[in-house]
């Protein structure tokens, strides 16, 4: 069982890949998620360019998102930026936070001039 195995040092050097390549048959099913999780690729792409609703969200390179992964995206952004800027008021007990639809209103306007 893996939580028998002792535990390897932490070096700067250590190839994941290679120790799933060698050590693999030992544990065939945490092997498998190995392989499912270390083939995601890592994003190089800045938080704020990739939450940005001004064209950055889908382009030539991200254009199959689902259109409801690109409003949970859009959202969260907005919900996020607002909790940051602390631009939601609060009026008898409810939050009212400027919506999605104005930023990108304003934005038109902007890209017009």
């Amino acid at each position: 069982m893996y939580l028998e195995e002792s535990l390897l040092p932490r070096a700067r050097d250590f190839d994941i890949l290679n120790w799933w390549k060698t050590n693999g048959v030992k544990f065939p099913t945490l092997q498998k998620m190995a392989r499912d999780i270390l083939a995601i690729p890592v994003s190089t792409v800045a938080s704020e360019s990739a939450f940005s609703s001004s064209g950055k969200l889908i382009n030539p390179h991200r254009n199959r998102l689902h259109h409801t992964t690109v409003e949970a995206l859009m959202c969260s952004r907005r919900w996020l930026w607002n909790e940051a800027n602390d631009t939601c008021s609060t009026s008898d007990g409810i939050q009212t936070c400027p919506s999605i639809l104005d930023e990108e209103d304003d934005q038109d306007d902007r890209d017009s001039k």
